[in-house]
């Protein structure tokens, strides 16, 4: 069974005869419900938080979790590294391991103090010289 390439989740129909102008083959699944191929979902990624349908909440991904800091504190070139004082490039995750879903435990750092900082709790997969 094929599905609709709207996102809808609905089942495609079965095209009951070929028609080259649409890309349909008899007997063969359409890639559209009639209707569907105008859906426009883009809307959806305007929707803060927990309005938004594809919200994770504390199961968020490491991109969803950049994403929020990204959104609740600007950019990270917009902020002096932590360690330094030079120009951050990144958003550098505060705790020992992994992500944290509290926008508060990233500090803005530039490349090379990130990776100093990474080293230092073992994330690096190098040995700290």
């Amino acid at each position: 069974m094929q599905l609709c390439e709207c996102g809808c989740g609905n089942a495609a129909p079965i095209a009951k005869k070929t028609n080259r102008s649409r890309g349909w083959v008899a007997g063969q699944p359409v890639r559209y419900i009639r209707g569907h191929n105008a859906r426009d979902f883009s809307w959806l990624a305007y929707l803060p938080g927990e309005s938004n349908p594809a919200w994770r909440g504390d199961k968020a991904g490491y991109h969803a979790i950049h994403y929020r800091v990204r959104n609740e504190r600007g950019l990270a070139s917009e902020h002096a590294c932590v360690d330094c004082g030079a120009a951050a490039a990144h958003w550098s995750f505060t705790g020992k391991t992994g992500y944290s879903t509290n926008v508060t435990a990233y500090d803005p750092r530039c490349n090379k103090c990130h990776i100093t900082f990474d080293r230092k709790k073992g994330l690096c997969g190098c040995k700290e010289e």
